[in-house]
């Protein structure tokens, strides 16, 4: 039996219609560099939040260049909010999703110390233009 009507093959259907398919359609969701390319393609729409998303599954995925792709992930968040912090802090929840507590609390670290940071930052603009 094959077709619509196989429970396991690659033509049923699942919940709601949508069509299923079996094998190797989340290939170029899980590849890497087709993810950079594809995050490099919304940055240049200027499309931040877009390209965030497709460099922290390409650096969460395992892809080439880790420091490359979480430095691209983080100057996404800094074009989009200001800070990286935001992103630092949606990679811990990722880690803690996965259950990997000590990496979770290195991003927030890292969060914490963007945040502090910023708000120096902040505060020496004031200073300076109270003066």
């Amino acid at each position: 039996m094959s077709g619509p009507h196989d429970p396991s093959g690659a033509g049923r259907f699942g919940k709601f219609g949508q069509h299923l398919h079996a094998g190797t359609w989340k290939g170029s969701e899980m590849d890497g560099q087709r993810l950079r390319q594809r995050a490099e393609h919304h940055l240049a729409f200027g499309r931040h939040h877009s390209a965030a998303g497709l460099f922290k599954r390409a650096l969460l995925s395992g892809g080439s260049q880790p420091r490359d792709l979480l430095s691209s992930f983080l100057q996404c968040h800094v074009a989009a909010d200001g800070s990286d912090a935001l992103g630092y802090v949606s990679l811990a929840a990722d880690y803690l999703s996965a259950d990997d507590l000590v990496a979770a609390h290195l991003q927030l670290d890292a969060a914490v110390r963007s945040a502090e940071g910023v708000q120096q930052g902040v505060q020496q603009g004031v200073q300076q233009g109270v003066q």
